[in-house]
């Protein structure tokens, strides 16, 4: 009879207000009713709302306790992690002191026996070696001078003296003419780029005073050369057919040239 609907949630409390408005709905006018009506029905939404949000502030609280009950776990972990760290860092820390000492041990047992200082004399005595090996080097280079070359001069800071022989039991003479021989001279090993300045000789055991050509080069590369040789004409003197290598004849040689 009081026109408010019966399916609305009643709260403690709220009997109050429907009881007092039951009574004044006897005795009060259409206009009063119902905006009693509509003030009960606001109260009402209001409780709803209110108990949404204590439900959800309680959910929040619950997470908010999962959240809090996971990061002591995670800061007990961290820790645990932190104190084993410094635990090896401590050993490893005592393991280096105990080294270090070590080292000093062995140091000054090398100082009594003046091993160290010996080694530390002879590193000196190196050191001025190679000094003195820098110096004399530098001094060579100033010493040796190309002032003329078969091709364009290469880097004064890479002439090179090269110098070698065929060998008196090594030389390998090919017959040439009646008189004469040939032999083809391997410079290659000097590391000539440039065509080189080559001077040469004869040297042996006999007969090769007699012989022309000694000193005449032909065909010369940065590998090698060839030299033509003519034996005496007197009987005896012909250096052909295995002669020059009894005699022991060799080409003795000189090269100077660039390596860059």
């Amino acid at each position: 009879s009081s026109g408010i609907n019966a399916e609305w949630p009643l709260r403690p409390g709220s009997m109050v207000v429907m009881l007092v408005a039951s009574k004044k709905a006897a005795s009060a006018d259409p206009v009063e009713v119902k905006n009693l009506k509509d003030l009960l029905l606001t109260s009402m939404q209001s409780i709803v709302s209110l108990n949404e949000l204590v439900t959800d502030l309680a959910d929040k609280m619950a997470r908010y306790t999962t959240s809090m009950s996971d990061t002591r776990s995670y800061v007990k972990q961290l820790k645990t992690s932190v104190v084993e760290a410094i635990g090896k860092l401590s050993s490893s820390f005592k393991e280096t002191q105990e080294d270090v000492q070590q080292t000093k041990v062995v140091v000054g047992d090398l100082q009594k026996d003046a091993n160290l200082t010996a080694i530390t004399e002879q590193i000196t005595q190196l050191r001025e070696s190679l000094a003195e090996t820098k110096a004399e080097y530098a001094g060579m280079n100033k010493e040796v001078m190309v002032v003329g070359s078969e091709e364009k001069a290469g880097d004064a800071k890479c002439v090179k003296v090269c110098a070698g022989t065929t060998g008196r039991d090594t030389t390998d003479w090919a017959g040439y003419s009646t008189h004469g021989l040939k032999l083809t001279v391997d410079i290659s090993k000097c590391g000539y780029v440039k065509i080189p300045t080559i001077t040469t000789s004869v040297e042996g055991k006999g007969y090769h005073w007699r012989a022309t050509g000694t000193s005449a080069v032909y065909s010369t590369t940065t590998k090698g050369f060839t030299m033509y040789l003519e034996g005496g004409r007197e009987p005896g003197h012909n250096p052909k057919g295995g002669k020059a290598e009894e005699w022991e004849w060799n080409v003795e040689w000189i090269a100077v040239g660039y390596t860059c």
